[in-house]
């Protein structure tokens, strides 16, 4: 498909594969997919997901603590979280205070992200303290969690990355 210069013809390729998601197989042709699919080597991903739920298929649909991607309800209070007014209102403060200028790049004006140094999740204390946030463009603010991930990051990796 790389070598599809024709846009019209990318198109009918992309509209038959999706009307191909949304077909419902019947048990016969479930069986046939089932055994060409017999010794081809799975993903530890894919091993993982598969044991996790009872009938050998994973099921994304189930809602709840029903569906194997539950972790307890937490992504409910984080997304009220960080949609609050509270939460606006502190990253609002954080770009005002840095002139709505990225802290590493200079950028200034727009794709800014109000950067927690503590991270948001597991500091609860400190999620709306203004000397906890830090401005950063959003090329910059996804190098640094490339540097240093996604969890844990302190105000020693701030300096260092703004260095």
């Amino acid at each position: 498909m790389r070598g599809n210069k024709n846009p019209a013809k990318r198109h009918d390729v992309r509209k038959k594969i999706s009307e191909n998601r949304k077909k419902s197989f019947t048990q016969e042709e479930k069986d046939a997919i089932s055994k060409r699919m017999k010794g081809v080597p799975k993903t530890k991903r894919c091993k993982d997901r598969i044991s996790k739920t009872k009938t050998g298929v994973p099921n994304y649909s189930s809602r709840g603590e029903k569906c194997i991607l539950w972790k307890g309800g937490v992504s409910k209070e984080n997304k009220k979280e960080r949609n609050s007014i509270k939460y606006s209102t502190w990253r609002r403060q954080v770009f005002e205070r840095d002139d709505y200028t990225c802290r590493k790049c200079g950028d200034r004006g727009y794709r800014l992200h109000a950067h927690h140094i503590k991270n948001f999740s597991s500091n609860p204390n400190s999620r709306y303290l203004l000397i906890n946030g830090i401005t950063f463009c959003r090329e910059c603010h996804r190098e640094f969690h490339k540097q240093y991930g996604v969890t844990n990051n302190t105000l020693k990796q701030i300096k260092q990355y703004l260095k």
